[in-house]
């Protein structure tokens, strides 16, 4: 079911312009990295015109999909997100208690689904 679908938003807000090969590097290595992972439906980057803010927009098939995710992509986020200043991620969808945990513990923001089309 869609609505169990997790979606995220995430912003890297800052990208050092001294090192923006390297974030296109590691982002091409994450790319690479989900290929292989079924529960991610979508994957995809979106980047400033001056390559100085960059979008990643991000659906698994659930929250299960979601953790499952995190471990293969963990050491890349850490080093992606000391290039562009952070990452500033919104989770939406029905997260399951573990999953919110984490979320939790990341000072992360996640939103329930409300309405829609």
């Amino acid at each position: 079911m869609e609505h169990e679908h997790i979606h995220i938003n995430a912003v890297f807000p800052n990208i050092d312009p001294a090192r923006v090969d390297e974030f296109n590097a590691l982002a091409a290595e994450l790319l690479e990295i989900t290929q292989g992972d079924a529960g991610a439906l979508q994957y995809d980057w979106y980047i400033s015109d001056d390559n100085t803010r960059c979008v990643l927009r991000e659906t698994y098939t659930d929250s299960a999909a979601l953790l499952a995710h995190l471990p293969l992509v963990n050491e890349h986020l850490i080093k992606i997100g000391e290039i562009s200043g952070g990452i500033d991620a919104d989770i939406l969808g029905a997260a399951s208690p573990e999953l919110q945990a984490v979320i939790e513990a990341a000072g992360t923001r996640s939103y329930r689904y409300f309405q829609g089309k």
